[in-house]
């Protein structure tokens, strides 16, 4: 049996919840999202059509989850997190197709983060708050900025991975995790 805790206030069109899901009041989940199971969707927030949600996504209050926006398992997107319909400068006309966005598994997207469409927010990154996503943020970065840059690596657990600026190098976090970075791109963590 299918258990949601839908707001009696909140606007639930999709058929494609998951079971154990909330969606709190003054929320809009169009017809053709889908969501997965035990996610926690706020206050004030919608989910376009066409979205696509994974399991133990958490999306706090006043968030817009645009078209063609898929979040993996285990994402948390802060206060007013917003997906915009733009590539670019150029507004999306008519029946054309946007780029798919992809928030990957485990990544942390602070309050007032703007996410501009086509782009990849790799596994277990952290986009510090007000910034704005206009490039890719590979796995396990730290970005921040206007637009967001990548500052430095974090493990799966949050904590700050002490890694060589330049070159190679490898590192393994207080939780346990091992991590290596080869060609500026962070690997590892094979227990994830």
């Amino acid at each position: 049996m299918t258990v949601h805790h839908f707001h009696q206030q909140a606007l639930v069109e999709a058929n494609n919840v998951g079971s154990n899901t909330s969606v709190m009041a003054f929320t809009r989940v169009c017809r053709q999202a889908e969501i997965g199971r035990r996610c926690q969707i706020g206050n004030h927030c919608c989910i376009e059509n066409h979205a696509w949600i994974g399991d133990d996504v958490i999306i706090n209050h006043g968030t817009l989850v645009a078209s063609h926006v898929s979040i993996e398992n285990k994402a948390r997107l802060g206060l007013r997190v917003t997906f915009i319909h733009d590539v670019g400068h150029r507004t999306m006309i008519g029946g054309e197709q946007r780029p798919p966005t992809l928030i990957r598994e485990g990544a942390q997207l602070a309050d007032g983060v703007t996410v501009r469409c086509g782009v990849t927010v790799g596994r277990y990154a952290q986009v510090a708050p007000g910034s704005e996503v206009t490039v890719d943020v590979p796995d396990f970065a730290r970005a921040s900025g206007r637009p967001a840059r990548r500052r430095g690596w974090v493990c799966v657990c949050g904590e700050r991975l002490k890694l060589p600026r330049k070159g190679d190098g490898e590192t393994t976090c207080s939780c346990g995790l091992t991590f290596k970075l080869a060609d500026g791109q962070v690997i590892g963590a094979e227990s994830i």
